[in-house]
């Protein structure tokens, strides 16, 4: 297998060998993370959504795919990612008001944690949508100006802007009318500083990954001259 690593420039007719399997853990992680959301952890003074210890995966495979296969490709799988959490959203509410079985004692319960699902949706999308698509244009953007150099920085510039507009919009609108304003605010500051805490130790990996998957591929694509 060649090392060699070309520069690509915005080239539609390049066709990805590895594209697919990112995308697929892209799509798992933003799954995973919206339906454990709805907790509520507190360990000592922190108070923060469960989602806080997952969504920084989702970011950092966001960086992956932008850095390793261009803003447009990640927006795409940003979309589609979406389109399957609404059906995992849609279903889980007809799922709901379908008749239980007598011998089946768990109905509320059920929709105690899946009648947020519609709610989640529409914070998750909104969050998502906000905090994935700066990351992924501030990744692009800062790669073509400095020409490939400094990729930690891009990452982590890029994971402070994303988690906290993230954070902001999801938690407010998930908990809004259940939890006490200053629990709010005190949940987005915590969760984000958490979030941007966990990407940062896990920021070499990320670094090892992306230079896997240059060598791979054998491109290192840039999404404008």
């Amino acid at each position: 297998m060649s090392n060699t690593i070309n520069d690509l420039y915005a080239d539609e007719n390049w066709r990805p060998k590895y594209l697919h399997i990112v995308g697929i853990c892209l799509g798992a992680s933003i799954l995973i993370t919206n339906v454990l959301a709805t907790k509520v952890i507190e360990i000592g003074p922190l108070t923060f959504g469960s989602g806080t210890l997952i969504f920084p995966f989702c970011l950092i495979l966001g960086d992956i795919i932008t850095e390793v296969y261009g803003f447009k490709r990640a927006r795409q799988l940003i979309i589609t990612t979406l389109l399957c959490f609404f059906f995992y959203a849609l279903m889980s509410q007809i799922v709901i008001a379908l008749p239980h079985s007598a011998a089946w004692q768990h109905q509320a319960a059920y929709e105690t944690i899946f009648s947020i699902a519609l709610r989640s949706f529409i914070a998750g999308s909104l969050a998502y949508l906000t905090g994935e698509l700066t990351n992924s244009w501030i990744m692009s953007r800062m790669k073509t100006l400095t020409h490939r150099n400094s990729f930690y920085t891009r990452a982590l510039v890029s994971t402070i802007v994303a988690e906290l507009t993230n954070t902001a919009v999801f938690i407010p609108i998930t908990f809004g009318s259940t939890l006490p304003i200053e629990v709010i605010v005190k949940m987005v500051l915590i969760g984000t500083s958490i979030k941007i805490v966990m990407e940062a130790l896990i920021l070499p990996f990320t670094g090892w990954i992306v230079k896997k998957l240059k060598a791979l591929e054998g491109v290192d694509y840039f999404d404008q001259k």
